[in-house]
């Protein structure tokens, strides 16, 4: 025998003096648009700090979930509807006669997940940033899925019971971000974005759409960090391009050094990197690179005259060396070549440059030649 109201069913163990006061509570922190059916329910007296939430209690249910992933997705609305995470302590998925899913979370503010995240490979116990993350949190919830047909075949059991503010900006800075957020973002990249303009293009769109909204703003699953962003991109390279000085990187420069070739207006000369090893010197990595523009710029009378070197460094993680090679003419400096290298010892630079003399044409230099080359070179300067 159950009693019906609206989506959700109660069991007839439940005093039916209350139901008034338990519909309006699980109505209230429990996702719309399933059908529920109330096992049991235990309201719990509620914390006495700023901002507690009011109705704390404990519940049984089954709902009408099937798969596991409308489970998954039956989570991460509940989880959105109270700005909490839940973190996954222990569980399985598991191909036996009764459970297809049995899963349990803590709060990602109970000391467990605290512990399980600062695990090191050693054994040993990472306890940085611990403290003000770690508030002892007893709320929990435990997911089964059963194999056997049945109207509701999800078991939800939930402790909620959160022993701090659920909506404070300390809180919900610890939240994960959202899929949704991790995609905006992504597609900046594949714009050609580089981490420092994605966030301030992605803050800027951020508080545009919503009028400086001190939730939103304050909630890191839509509202990420630097820090967020610069891994994001750092995985994304990593999928894309290949991890750093890997092979997949270095072969993804060689496509693009083709690509760019193809065109037939412009020059890229690449050589490979080989690591050194033992016996084996190898070679280091050199990328000379001219466009339409400093392929012109080469039949000045200027570029005869003086030609700037200005070597830096220090442009990305890899701290890949640069040299800039430019004139100064009456409309100001222009470019003449583009140079990165793996190292800047003198036999690589002057590798690089015997490259560069290979690539101009015999009216370079205001026509002295690539052999004569300009009157001055400026001395390089490393900046």
């Amino acid at each position: 025998m159950e009693l019906i109201l609206n989506d959700i069913s109660y069991s007839e163990t439940i005093n039916m003096k209350d139901l008034n006061i338990f519909e309006s509570i699980i109505k209230k922190a429990l996702p719309s648009n399933y059908k529920y059916f109330i096992e049991s329910f235990e309201q719990i007296s509620s914390h006495s700090f700023l901002d507690a939430y009011e109705t704390p209690f404990k519940a049984s249910c089954r709902i009408n979930i099937l798969t596991i992933e409308e489970s998954e997705a039956w989570l991460q609305k509940f989880m959105d509807m109270h700005k909490i995470t839940m973190r996954e302590t222990h569980g399985r998925t598991i191909k036996e006669i009764h459970y297809i899913l049995s899963k349990w979370f803590h709060c990602i503010h109970s000391h467990i997940v605290k512990l399980k995240q600062g695990i090191k490979n050693n054994g040993e116990t990472n306890m940085k940033n611990t403290q003000e993350q770690n508030t002892n949190c007893p709320a929990t919830l435990s997911i089964q899925l059963l194999k056997r047909s049945d109207p509701y075949p999800c078991i939800v059991s939930l402790h909620f019971d959160h022993n701090h503010p659920l909506k404070s900006s300390h809180v919900m800075s610890f939240r994960p971000l959202s899929n949704e957020t991790k995609n905006k973002i992504i597609k900046l990249f594949e714009t050609g974005h580089n981490p420092s303009s994605a966030y301030h293009t992605y803050w800027e769109q951020l508080q545009l759409n919503c009028e400086n909204d001190e939730e939103v703003l304050a909630d890191r699953s839509t509202a990420p960090r630097k820090s967020d962003i610069f891994y994001l991109y750092k995985k994304h390279c990593k999928q894309h391009v290949g991890a750093q000085n890997g092979k997949e990187m270095f072969d993804r420069l060689v496509k693009e050094v083709s690509e760019f070739n193809d065109n037939h207006k412009e020059k890229a000369w690449l050589q490979s990197y080989i690591a050194p090893e033992k016996e084996d010197p190898g070679q280091p990595l050199i990328l000379v690179i001219l466009t339409n523009l400093m392929i012109c710029c080469y039949e000045l009378q200027e570029a005869g005259e003086l030609v700037y070197m200005d070597t830096t460094a220090g442009l990305d993680i890899l701290n890949t060396p640069l040299i800039i090679l430019s004139t100064s003419t009456p409309v100001g400096g222009l470019p003449l070549a583009v140079i990165l290298t793996s190292d800047e010892s003198t036999n690589t630079f002057t590798k690089a440059l015997d490259i560069l003399n290979h690539m101009i044409l015999s009216i370079a230099f205001g026509k002295h030649g690539s052999i004569v080359g300009p009157q001055l070179h400026t001395p390089s300067v490393k900046m």
